[in-house]
């Protein structure tokens, strides 16, 4: 398992610190300290920072991650509060608004499928050859949701129900 971030930056910052007593510490001692010996320092010191960098980006980047799904969370429990799960005569589901809901305006119902999966899709009215079978097929009223494809039955009541808004 990875160690937390903060911890990572926690002791990155505590071995550049001590490279850099070391190289403060060789650079004014009297002893012949070999250059190379000294670069060698810096170079480390100078890569741990680039970790040290790194690090404090990861940790931007999972704080913008975690506000992102926050502020999403809240819009969804904001959408959901607006619909409400309908039962259309035929044993199909979809929410529709209620009072509460904002847009769009007009008579709409979206897919409960989607919804389930934090998606609106707004089903679409159709006339056409539907799932149903035998003769009732032959151009009856079905809602197709056109994010997942799913083709839903429903009668001439429910028809009218949709159209009279």
């Amino acid at each position: 398992m990875e160690p937390n971030p903060i911890q990572k930056l926690s002791e990155s910052l505590k071995t550049t610190r001590d490279k850099l007593k070391e190289i403060v510490a060789h650079t004014l001692s009297d002893d012949k300290v070999p250059l190379s010996d000294i670069l060698d320092d810096l170079y480390t010191a100078n890569y741990l920072i680039g970790d040290i960098h790194a690090i404090y980006q990861k940790i931007g980047e999972e704080k913008q991650d975690a506000l992102k799904k926050l502020i999403e969370s809240e819009n969804w429990e904001t959408t959901q509060s607006e619909y409400d799960l309908k039962k259309l005569r035929l044993g199909v589901r979809v929410f529709a608004p209620n009072e509460s809901c904002k847009y769009p305006k007009g008579k709409h119902w979206l897919c409960a499928n989607c919804f389930e999966n934090r998606q609106k899709s707004i089903l679409q009215l159709q006339k056409g050859i539907s799932g149903r079978v035998g003769l009732s097929a032959a151009f009856t009223p079905f809602l197709l949701c056109p994010r997942c494809q799913i083709k839903l039955d429903i009668d001439s009541e429910d028809f009218q129900d949709y159209n009279s808004a």
